[in-house]
């Protein structure tokens, strides 16, 4: 949370600095969203730490200016990254009730559009938390199948959210709603509509280990958020949406060689 008195620093430069990084945060590097994001929230009153926090993403980001996303035509449908990242470790508790959004919808091998902001519900559970976050994504996804069939490229199959969270995945492909979640607003179970009878979105499990969203929602290690930003980024192999063979659940971005050809586009 910001802290006015901590030193008395340049707001202008600090909100300059934030600014630039929002607009390639946007633009193409998915990889700092979360970043910043989280110093974009205390721009109106920083502090020292936020000022040496902003220092080191400028610092990341000249480390890394190769990063750009690359298309390219794999003949594969569009499918999109989830996650959320339940009372995060840092803030105030008031803060802390409001769990972070993370989405990345991925076509020609790349990142087309993602997202790294707080829910507007406050959740109450883990699988609470995952289950708003997929509803963020399904909007997305239903106006990314618009778009595409505008474009003369209709998705023939539902646009299929990876998501690392049997519970959220199990209550989006139930009929019924959960006592748990009867304190949400209504409009979250639109998702379920989507799921059970338009067809327009699936749900599959990826294993946390292949959660590209996941440096969308949370600080990762070095080593993690530089892959997750090479595959979003187009420069690595992403998994495409499948449905799991018996025995086995989700997808892997360790093996490349195992996945299959779809020409669905």
């Amino acid at each position: 949370c910001a802290n006015p008195a901590a030193s008395p620093i340049d707001v202008t430069a600090f909100r300059s600095r934030v600014g630039g990084a929002l607009w390639l945060a946007r633009c193409t590097r998915p990889d700092i969203s979360f970043a910043t994001n989280s110093l974009a929230r205390v721009s109106h009153a920083p502090g020292v730490n936020h000022w040496h926090s902003s220092s080191h993403l400028l610092r990341y980001i000249a480390t890394h200016p190769e990063s750009r996303i690359e298309y390219r035509r794999n003949g594969r449908p569009a499918f999109i990254y989830v996650d959320s990242d339940f009372l995060p470790d840092c803030g105030s508790v008031a803060v802390n009730r409001r769990a972070t959004t993370g989405f990345a919808a991925c076509l020609a091998g790349a990142c087309v559009g993602h997202r790294s902001s707080r829910q507007v519900a406050v959740a109450t559970s883990t699988a609470a938390s995952e289950y708003v976050a997929a509803f963020d994504a399904a909007r997305f996804a239903v106006r990314l199948r618009k778009q595409l069939r505008f474009l003369g490229l209709p998705q023939v199959e539902p646009t299929c959210l990876l998501e690392d969270n049997h519970a959220c995945i199990k209550i989006c492909k139930s009929s019924t709603t959960s006592p748990r979640l009867q304190h949400l607003d209504g409009r979250f179970h639109w998702l379920k509509e989507q799921v059970l009878f338009d067809k327009s979105v699936s749900l599959h499990y990826v294993p946390t280990d292949d959660q590209c969203a996941d440096c969308l929602t949370k600080n990762l290690s070095r080593t993690k958020l530089r892959r997750f930003a090479a595959s979003l980024n187009g420069t690595s192999p992403l998994a495409p949406p499948i449905d799991s063979p018996p025995g086995r659940i989700g997808v892997s971005l360790t093996n490349p060689a195992s996945f299959p050809s779809l020409d669905l586009l």
